[in-house]
């Protein structure tokens, strides 16, 4: 069984699977239901996804208004994915980190992603 916890481990799956997309959990369509349900304002909502992964969740979510978003993951080369893809989305940042080293934990986030 695959250590999910490992960057290492990670780091050779995306570099195997690079150019490919996958939304592990659901994709926005099946997500915007409950989400627009929170009638939150699209342009001043912040979004943090949690291990982004090659997700399109978040581009779909920054198409259909939301414009704060920070994408977030332990692997580099899904990160430079994501940023090379998303270049032309202004406001829409990848970054690698792990969530554990947030010193404030994830404040200012109004829609967090619930990964499984």
């Amino acid at each position: 069984m695959p250590n999910y916890g490992d960057a290492d481990y990670w780091e050779k799956r995306y570099k195997s699977q690079k150019g490919t997309t996958f939304d592990w959990l659901e994709d926005y369509s099946s997500l915007s239901p409950i989400i627009n349900a929170l009638e939150i304002n699209k342009l001043s909502c912040n979004v943090i996804n949690i291990g982004c992964g090659n997700a399109e969740l978040c581009e779909t979510m920054y198409d259909e208004g939301y414009r704060s978003i920070v994408n977030i993951d332990i692997s580099e080369n899904v990160i430079e994915y994501m940023k090379n893809r998303n270049i032309h989305r202004d406001g829409m940042t990848c970054n690698i980190i792990l969530i554990s080293s947030l010193s404030d934990g994830c404040k200012g986030f109004k829609v967090p992603r619930w990964d499984v």
